[in-house]
């Protein structure tokens, strides 16, 4: 696997990584409030579980008191006024009790409550049974106070605030009981969520799990391979970076002897022309006709300007080359043969064939002559030969002959073989 792929695949699963570390750090503070609050609720539930045992012990109380009472009340026929005074004294001092009794079974009930939403349902339960306990207890007691508010009506006391205060004890135990109940169902419920929390935290070791073994099974080994290629790569680095200074200690040397060479050595030589080592001057041309005329000539003959007769000697033509060019020396007039067109054979006051010239890009014939028995053939002209000669567009007679000499032009006259 290459550098670039192992790197592509450590980015991914190290985004995978930081997922499940953030998702882990997470759910370890949560599990950690969770443990704190369940610490804090198990010493509540202890100290409310005294509380209700206190609460117990003295419901028993009263209800020895109030059977007293009653026997206080059933026997105050023979009795005097101090009495009666004595059992009111006694009678507030339950009712004291009693509101003091209201305010720790308030107290307690939002207690369990508390307990209730924390989930602590083992000792809940236990709460709950002493609760019910206190509430029979109550109930008792309030059948005794009931037969005893009935003694006190008899006597048109002002028993009417102990009356009172016992129906308050009563709603508030009919309050405690609706609140036991709604308990037991927020008890229930807290259990679902302390389970559905603890599922989670199940699924989250699994998942950790599972990442401590992609972990060991792949970035550990990529971390691996890819320190084994760096330090490959950096070793070819340090041999690249020796040969990098060599390489360019030296071509600093060869720069510098080039540079001497190039300041002493002669100027380059013109581009070849299409015409060879030839004066003649093709400047008039545009480049469409000197595309068209090509290149790759070589001059075979040259008539200067000034002469006044045509080209000298009786021409052999042994020449390497297929195809003629006849011009002046300045292009103005031109035309292109076929070697075998114009010395091929003998012909006279014939037709033969022109490729192209200064005045047709495409072939056609003009009359010429090459006879065998005089001297000035062959004549090639641009036109029928007698139509050149009066306008003075002959462009070869040989031998110094003095015919149609107007038609030599004053930049030269130039044979051309290719």
């Amino acid at each position: 696997m290459s550098i670039g792929a192992n790197s592509n695949e450590i980015f991914r699963l190290n985004g995978i990584s930081v997922s499940h570390t953030a998702d882990l750090a997470t759910k370890t503070t949560q599990l950690s409030v969770l443990q704190s609050i369940q610490g804090g609720h198990t010493t509540s539930i202890g100290n409310n579980y005294n509380d209700i045992f206190r609460l117990n012990g003295t419901s028993l109380n009263h209800t020895t008191l109030l059977a007293g009472l009653r026997t206080d009340v059933d026997a105050v026929g023979s009795v005097s006024d101090s009495d009666i005074a004595a059992l009111q004294s006694d009678v507030s001092s339950i009712n004291s009790t009693l509101t003091a009794h209201d305010s720790r079974i308030f107290t307690n009930t939002t207690d369990i409550f508390q307990l209730q939403t924390n989930g602590h349902e083992g000792r809940l339960d236990s709460a709950e049974a002493t609760i019910l306990t206190l509430v029979t207890d109550v109930g008792a007691n309030t059948t005794l106070v009931n037969n005893l508010l009935s003694g006190l009506q008899i006597f048109g006391r002002s028993l009417t605030v102990v009356e009172a205060n016992i129906r308050n004890l009563r709603t508030d135990v009919d309050a405690n009981t609706l609140s036991n109940t709604q308990f037991l169902e927020a008890l229930q419920f807290q259990s679902t969520s302390i389970f559905a929390i603890d599922t989670a935290i199940q699924g989250l070791n699994v998942q950790v799990g599972n990442l401590e073994t992609t972990y060991n099974a792949h970035i550990s080994g990529a971390f691996l391979t890819i320190r084994q290629n760096v330090d490959s790569n950096n070793l070819i680095l340090g041999t690249l970076s020796t040969q990098t200074t060599s390489l360019l200690t030296a071509m600093t040397q060869i720069y510098s002897r080039v540079q001497v060479l190039e300041d002493n050595a002669p100027p380059p030589p013109p581009p070849p022309t299409p015409f060879g080592s030839s004066i003649v001057d093709f400047s008039s041309l545009d480049q469409p006709t000197l595309d068209s005329i090509g290149s790759g000539w070589t001059e075979i003959k040259y008539l200067p300007g000034t002469a006044t007769l045509w080209f000298p000697g009786d021409e052999t033509w042994n020449y390497t080359g297929t195809e003629f060019l006849f011009t002046r020396g300045d292009f103005s007039v031109w035309l292109m043969c076929d070697k075998f067109q114009a010395v091929g054979e003998n012909y006279t006051n014939t037709p033969r064939t022109i490729t192209r010239s200064s005045i047709s890009a495409t072939p056609y014939t003009a009359i010429w002559f090459n006879r065998g028995t005089l001297a000035l053939d062959p004549v090639i002209s641009l036109r029928d030969s007698d139509i050149s000669q009066g306008d003075g567009t002959v462009m070869y007679i040989e031998n110094s002959h003095n015919a149609a000499i107007s038609s030599i032009h004053p930049t030269g006259m130039y044979v051309f073989i290719r």
